[in-house]
């Protein structure tokens, strides 16, 4: 069977933080499961789940000549607000019980922050060799309240490269390599 293990903290959705298991199962050959969850988090502690999962029809696979009722999720209450690394399924509520499942890692994809002042450098840092007037750039705009900065190499020295590092290390930095054999010059005349 296909399975991958998400974490949602929805409440509107779920009730709370809950993972969400998307299962393929085969309502052919035998009935839906009763399944419960045991949850591994990061220092090694197995949380056991008494109450059975919640297990829901999602979608088909339609194969010629039949449609079959496969894709289902698993829904998992977590017992508390942490994320655990993995879950797996029991088909007994005692937690001594042989897992059905192997590991399933749980993933969990936070929203982007959604930035409202971002800053560009007018032009790519062509043969800039000053990190510390790069470095006293970056600080005057975070001062003036930047929350992302974009900056172009382009034929940057090493000692450039290494200071921005530092901020793209924090998050307040997005640099990028623009290899274009192209003058400063250019640039700053045609289009940046």
């Amino acid at each position: 069977a296909w399975r991958t293990a998400h974490y949602d903290d929805r409440i509107l959705s779920f009730g709370g933080p809950t993972v969400i298991i998307i299962v393929i199962h085969d309502y052919r050959y035998t009935p839906v499961p009763q399944l419960y969850c045991t949850f591994v988090y990061s220092n090694d502690i197995e949380i056991c789940m008494k109450e059975p999962a919640n297990f829901n029809k999602i979608g088909k696979f339609k194969e010629k000549p039949m449609s079959l009722n496969l894709v289902n999720y698993v829904l998992c209450k977590l017992p508390m607000d942490e994320i655990p690394e993995y879950v797996f399924l029991r088909r007994e509520q005692d937690c001594c019980s042989k897992s059905t499942s192997s590991y399933i890692p749980v993933y969990y994809s936070q929203p982007k922050k959604k930035v409202h002042f971002a800053v560009c450098l007018e032009q790519a840092m062509h043969d800039e060799s000053d990190h510390e007037k790069i470095a006293a750039w970056i600080e005057m705009n975070i001062a003036l309240g930047a929350e992302l900065i974009t900056l172009y190499y382009q034929h940057s020295p090493q000692n450039v490269v290494n200071t921005v590092q530092k901020y793209v290390d924090e998050g307040l930095v997005e640099a990028l390599y623009w290899n274009i054999n192209i003058t400063s010059d250019a640039i700053h005349a045609n289009g940046e």
